[in-house]
């Protein structure tokens, strides 16, 4: 995230999801309560006031359909390029969604890495910015996932 003042990264610590390759369909869960940005007083207004995590433990992505190289994903070998469609519900607030994503086997493992640029307004996140620091309310959102 970017703010009027320094750009931050955070990171989710515990998450959960699988990708049925041949349907095309997949989940990814997120536990909210996970996230961090290894600052404390920001962490704490991030899980109380943005993202209400005590009442909201989860991020999720409901993968619908894949779009681009399916048949090379589905291939179990090489790389290429695909799009996850779906939808992503953040604070019971939802939106349709596609990510470029970028796919790698080796061996039997499945490498899932891509971004996607959002805000958080489309979420009902409220500002958190404070007098001498505004945050954007955009954020790039990156992963890299393996699996089996």
């Amino acid at each position: 995230m970017s703010s009027s003042l320094h750009d931050f990264d955070g990171k989710a610590k515990s998450f959960k999801g699988s990708l049925d390759t041949d349907a095309g369909t997949g989940s990814l869960t997120v536990d909210a309560t996970s996230l961090t940005t290894e600052l404390g007083p920001r962490d704490s207004k991030m899980h109380s006031f943005c993202l209400e995590s005590s009442s909201n433990p989860k991020i999720e992505l409901d993968v619908t359909s894949i779009g681009g190289d399916l048949a090379g994903l589905q291939s179990g070998a090489g790389a290429g390029s695909i799009s996850l469609n779906g939808t992503l519900t953040i604070r019971g607030y939802y939106d349709d969604v596609s990510i470029p994503t970028e796919y790698s086997w080796e061996g039997d493992e499945l490498t899932l890495k891509g971004k996607l640029r959002m805000s958080w307004k489309t979420y009902g996140v409220p500002d958190p910015s404070i007098v001498i620091s505004k945050l954007d309310p955009s954020m790039k959102v990156k992963f890299k996932v393996k699996m089996k």
